[in-house]
């Protein structure tokens, strides 16, 4: 009954594999309706998977979308997102942030909580988070002018990563 009562969160745990057959398959037992997931009808009626530039522009139409998967990519206290959805996010942001004309605060708001939990000492992302994150600080450095008080709170979290990284090396 999970495909009843839990829609939003089993689109979410599939989307890092929707260029499967069995995203398909689920996206097909699903009753979306008129939700914001109602841009998966296609994938319904055609059997098809999706490109993921197709979960990009829908991204970039509706920012609700970038910013649940980032939420759901982002650790928390009980919950670690799995590899897959972590790449997945990092990729989508990577492609929204290049794909629009301008990032505005409205985007940094909706993407922070993934970038800065990726920056986080002790991750519980690991690596593949923080690669995530400090690629996307590199794009928004490079796209859009950041608050100082931002730009202070990166660099801090990154010389903290920088130096906690070299002792790990050095411990080996």
């Amino acid at each position: 009954m999970i495909h009843v009562y839990n829609i939003e969160e089993l689109i979410l745990c599939a989307l890092p594999y929707h260029d499967t057959h069995a995203f398909v398959r689920i996206v097909q037992l699903l009753n979306i309706g008129n939700s914001k997931w109602k841009f998966l009808d296609g994938v319904k009626i055609s059997s098809a998977p999706p490109p993921r530039k197709v979960i990009v522009q829908q991204c970039i139409y509706d920012l609700g979308i970038l910013e649940l998967l980032c939420n759901y990519a982002s650790p928390t206290k009980k919950y670690q997102p799995s590899r897959p959805a972590i790449s997945f996010c990092t990729a989508v942001t990577v492609e929204v942030l290049g794909s629009i004309m301008t990032v505005d605060s409205d985007i940094v708001k909706r993407i922070l909580t993934f970038v800065t939990s990726g920056l986080q000492s002790g991750s519980k992302g690991g690596p593949d988070h923080k690669a995530g994150a400090l690629m996307i600080v590199g794009l928004l450095a490079n796209r859009v002018s950041l608050s100082p008080k931002l730009v202070k709170s990166f660099i801090r979290s990154i010389v903290k990563l920088t130096v906690e990284d070299e002792r790990e090396s050095t411990d080996l």
